[in-house]
């Protein structure tokens, strides 16, 4: 199961990240991510970000 995070930038926006795996080229940590103006569109956000990395249609790269 994908978990994720939502933390407050300096400048007031909220970043939404979410942890997608390992890529199987680089190896690297996958963490798909998203900025949102408010706190209240963040968790929608984050909700939409988790199913797309279960449904693994989120982007590569």
């Amino acid at each position: 199961m994908a978990t994720g995070y939502i933390e407050q930038l300096p400048s007031g926006s909220f970043r939404v990240s979410v942890y997608a795996g390992k890529d199987p080229i680089t190896g690297n940590k996958s963490h798909p991510r998203e900025t949102c103006g408010s706190q209240v569109s963040a968790p929608e956000a984050q909700a939409r970000l988790l199913e797309q990395v279960e449904a693994e249609t989120h982007p590569d790269r």
